[in-house]
């Protein structure tokens, strides 16, 4: 069902935009953790003997040390917050659902308009399609292409989380990084689904172009803003929770960081959700290009 000439034509076409987007995150990858393991990271470290010191002292005069936090002008919820925090938990969730996200956006964006919709405007899909090879082969072939590259790109950047956490402090929690990429690949799969099926609708790249990079645009904006209204943000004072309602615009907020840290299986349906959205898309591609009226 592929066509090998045109797929080592996409491979061609393509595999320098890959290889830089592939070696980018994993330098990206090996320089968080090589700073992760190797600085002094800024922590909260309390010690409960000394809290338990100034809770009796305090209690002489009927007051708490909440009731103190509170007075200086805090969230009473922030000891709690400082209690619970995690700094490997916090970065995980910053690099792996916005850090990450922005260069393979990048690139599903302009490779999955180059597989289709850039070619049926400059008329080259016409040479293409004047040879027996069929329409539903191209778009397949184009497809496997463009879902195969992106997987290639978190395998790598996976390989090179493994490797330099191994190198700089010689332990490794592996099924956390393979699901944290897992995560990140099947929502960039379901972002390429959406983008190909804007290239294979559209006639125009300029269409397609803004369809897909406007959508890309949009989702990793909403994320953006949606970290603002993450409970610790919020308490601390650094955000507004009501910001928060901006995750729900966004398909990046799919990728559970939390629930793949504390394996609490929240992530899986979320990944389920994420793989129907890609399986939709791409079949829906391959329907609407064999369909549609080529303007070659």
């Amino acid at each position: 069902m592929l066509s090998k000439p045109l797929l080592f034509q996409s491979i061609k076409s393509n595999w320098i935009l890959w290889l830089v987007c592939s070696l980018t995150m994993a330098a990206m990858i090996s320089i968080i953790n090589t700073v992760l393991g190797t600085q002094s990271v800024t922590t909260f470290r309390i010690d409960a003997l000394k809290i338990f010191e100034y809770t009796i002292a305090l209690a002489r005069y009927n007051l708490s040390i909440k009731g103190l936090i509170e007075a200086l002008g805090f969230n009473p919820k922030i000891l709690d917050v400082w209690l619970d925090f995690n700094v490997n938990d916090m970065m995980d969730g910053m690099y792996y659902t916005v850090g990450c996200m922005l260069i393979p956006m990048i690139y599903v964006v302009i490779t999955s308009n180059k597989l289709l919709v850039d070619q049926v405007d400059r008329g080259s899909m016409a040479y293409v399609l004047s040879t027996p090879t069929k329409r539903s082969k191209v778009v397949v072939t184009q497809m496997f292409y463009l879902i195969i590259s992106v997987l290639g790109i978190f395998i790598i950047q996976a390989a090179a989380g493994i490797i330099s956490q191994i190198i700089v402090s010689k332990t490794v929690d592996v099924w956390r990084v393979l699901l944290l990429n897992f995560g990140a690949a099947v929502v960039t799969l379901a972002i390429a689904g959406i983008c190909f099926l804007g290239s294979a609708y559209f006639n125009y790249s300029k269409y397609s172009y803004a369809f897909g990079g406007g959508l890309c645009v949009f989702f990793f904006l909403a994320k953006v803003l949606g970290l603002f209204g993450d409970p610790m943000f919020a308490t601390v004072g650094l955000g507004v929770e009501s910001m928060g309602y901006f995750n729900y615009m966004s398909i990046l907020s799919l990728l559970d960081t939390k629930s793949i840290a504390e394996l609490s299986f929240t992530f899986i349906w979320k990944f389920a959700i994420l793989l129907v959205i890609a399986g939709v898309t791409f079949g829906m591609s391959v329907y609407v290009f064999n369909k549609k009226d080529l303007s070659l």
